[in-house]
């Protein structure tokens, strides 16, 4: 019976579909999530090649840490030091085989990602250029100049946010700082925070 009444009665029909108009986002709201959503994929494009040429960077560090210290223990010790290096040198020719492919994946995603970012772009421009026409008042002072701020950074400043923020977050002196920040706005600082992310949930998986 209640269901028979939600169908047939104007009143409510009128009702949730008004209420589904106010909650419903504007489209430049739509637009500007789209780009930070575009803009989170290309930051963990960036951070993820970042990781992966990182990891072979530390390979090569244990791999030399383990023949320096076999040069200054007894016999027996230093056969186990160069057991594990040689086992760490297969692991680092395995990744050697496949950082190829990754870096390709990443390299997809990023070119994607921009791809994204520069449509959202151009909808923006758009909109701000008769914002009325797309249900944006005058009073949206802070949705515009969201606006105005995700259409002066590029995908090649996003993607350099990013890449210096993975960059100082592999290394373990930095893992404890917390994210400065970015004095140019929301939108970098956002792309910062992503790259931070992923650096950070590798090293969890790596211990």
């Amino acid at each position: 019976m209640f269901h028979q009444f939600h169908r047939t009665d104007p009143v409510r029909r009128s009702f949730d579909a008004s209420l589904g108009a106010s909650l419903a986002p504007a489209p430049m709201e739509r637009v500007l999530d789209d780009l930070h959503r575009a803009s989170a994929d290309l930051a963990h494009a960036e951070a993820a090649e970042i990781i992966a040429r990182h990891r072979l960077g530390q390979l090569d560090e244990m791999i030399a840490g383990c023949e320096d210290d076999a040069a200054m223990v007894d016999a027996e010790t230093a056969q186990a030091l160069m057991g594990a290096a040689e086992g760490l040198r297969e692991e680092r020719d395995s990744l050697v085989a496949t950082l190829p492919l990754e870096l390709g994946f990443h390299a997809d995603r990023r070119d994607a990602a921009s791809a994204q970012i520069q449509a959202a772009q151009r909808k923006l421009r758009t909109m701000m250029q008769m914002p009325e026409h797309f249900g944006c008042l005058a009073e949206d002072r802070e949705l515009l100049a969201q606006a105005r701020e995700a259409v002066r950074l590029d995908a090649r400043m996003l993607a350099d946010s990013a890449r210096q923020e993975a960059r100082a977050r592999v290394s373990d002196g930095l893992a404890a700082m917390p994210l400065t920040p970015h004095p140019q706005g929301d939108l970098l600082s956002s792309v910062a925070g992503a790259a931070r992310r992923l650096v950070d949930e590798a090293r969890d998986r790596s211990c």
